[in-house]
């Protein structure tokens, strides 16, 4: 197949290889409209390419690292005009001294690290782009990746997407499962067979959570290197859990699977429930071993894009008073967490959470609840990890319970504790006792707390419980 510029500039018998004839009338019309339409195709390609090409500057700097001869004179030339390298009172020094000297290829050390991120996340940019010309072009991937990918196909007689395994077992496929899966190592690729606009929603919707990934995992990596944290829980990719899961000797890995499960079940939720308002974020490194939860969820009523009051509210109010919650999730009793959420909330809002959180939370929850995950996982690779992740496993029972422990009772510092708060998100005892059916809050406990006025968050929350029918 020809390029596109090949075939932009293609004349007469030129566009026989495009499949339309060059004979005069009104084959001609058509032919200069697929040869605008290719060359307008050109441009976006071009355009994209040098969107995410590195600066000059920065590509000579790399090319300049102080560990190579003749790079003090490159950068002295390179720096003569920086008001932080001038900051150092070089200029002017016939003789370099040895501590100012110290000085300024530590500048330029941290300056080359800075610009190898910057040249790792423009090459992941870079990559994406070629990957969305790609399907513009309806090119499938490369067959060696093709390999590591499941194929969806869709059947001709109900139109619905669905994955095989190796037993050639049938699994549904649902374009939310494009991101969670991705989480656990799970990538898709779609079949010739499948509907063009279907055909690209998957393969754009999985290029882009990809680059998202490599993106978050550099600026994780980043992250780890500045502020000299050790590897958290959430940089853990897919692979390298089910590594360790065959391997069988990582004790610790039934709360990393659990924690992830809970996660990729609310975000599988709310993607297929866009009416409930949800959403749910990862945590960086930072978040995961500071902050100490493991992702974010947010409640937000929204109708078309635009926030929209709850019951008795007016849109102002509502605005001002929506939250973000960090979700602090333990697979069993979760020993010693209450404490470490506890002198985590003390750190939110301070100078160094806002230079290091994009989305900062207002508040952390302790969240525990036992989802059999290492069983479900291994359940999961048995079938051939199908489409849905371990969360597929789950019974709606649980999943309701689930996302009923995560809204009960938001900034309580333990949704399932016996240590019911003051400040319960529930207008009467009543509601309270059905919210924790199912749970192991006592009902002398309950019966003890002191009911008083719902704040605007509260009845957000509450509005939402009654839409998934937890309350009445």
């Amino acid at each position: 197949m020809k390029s596109l510029e090949e075939a932009g500039n293609s004349e007469g018998n030129g566009f026989l290889s495009l499949g339309i004839a060059s004979v005069p009338g009104e084959q001609i019309g058509v032919a200069e409209e697929v040869n605008q339409s290719l060359e307008a195709r050109g441009r976006l390609e071009i355009s994209r390419q040098k969107r995410y090409a590195l600066p000059k500057e920065v590509v000579a700097d790399l090319a300049h690292p102080h560990t190579k001869t003749g790079w003090f004179e490159y950068w002295k030339e390179r720096l003569k005009d920086d008001p932080e390298a001038n900051k150092l009172g070089w200029l002017g020094q016939k003789k370099m001294p040895t501590a100012l000297f110290l000085l300024l290829q530590r500048l330029v050390r941290d300056r080359l690290e800075n610009e190898k991120i910057l040249e790792a996340r423009m090459g992941i940019m870079q990559r994406l782009a070629k990957r969305l010309e790609d399907i513009d072009a309806h090119r499938d991937y490369p067959e060696n990746e093709q390999r590591v990918r499941s194929t969806v196909f869709c059947d001709p007689q109900s139109g619905e997407l669905y994955v095989m395994n190796d037993k050639g077992e049938r699994f549904p496929f649902k374009l939310h499962d494009i991101l969670p899966d991705a989480d656990w190592g799970r990538y898709y690729r779609p079949n010739t067979d499948v509907p063009e606009q279907l055909w690209r929603k998957i393969r754009k919707r999985a290029d882009i959570a990809e680059a998202r990934a490599a993106i978050e995992k550099i600026y994780n990596d980043e992250l780890a290197d500045l502020e000299k944290i050790n590897q958290t829980t959430t940089a853990f990719d897919g692979e390298w859990i089910e590594h360790e899961y065959v391997k069988g000797r990582n004790m610790g890995l039934h709360g990393v699977i659990s924690e992830r499960m809970a996660k990729n079940a609310l975000h599988r939720l709310a993607a297929s429930r866009r009416e409930l308002g949800l959403k749910v974020e990862s945590a960086n490194i930072f978040e995961d071993a500071e902050l100490k939860y493991d992702f974010k969820i947010s409640v937000n009523v929204l109708r078309r894009g635009v926030a929209t009051e709850p019951e008795g509210l007016s849109r102002a109010e509502y605005v001002t008073e929506k939250k973000a919650m960090g979700i602090q999730f333990a697979a069993g009793k979760g020993a010693g967490k209450s404490t470490q959420v506890n002198n985590a909330k003390k750190l939110l809002g301070t100078d160094r959470v806002r230079h290091l959180v994009k989305h900062q939370v207002d508040d952390i929850v302790l969240v525990k609840f036992d989802l059999d995950a290492n069983r479900r996982y291994g359940q999961w690779l048995e079938d051939g990890k199908p489409p849905g992740g371990p969360e597929r496993y789950m019974t709606k029972g649980q999943k309701k319970h689930l996302l009923q422990l995560v809204l009960a009772q938001p900034g309580s510092p333990s949704l399932s504790s016996p240590k019911v708060e003051q400040d319960a998100a529930l207008s009467n005892v009543a509601s309270i006792k059905k919210a924790t059916v199912g749970t192991n809050i006592p009902n002398a406990v309950v019966q003890k707390v002191e009911v008083k006025e719902l704040t605007h968050q509260e009845q957000a929350i509450r509005n939402l419980r009654k839409q998934l029918g937890l309350e009445p």
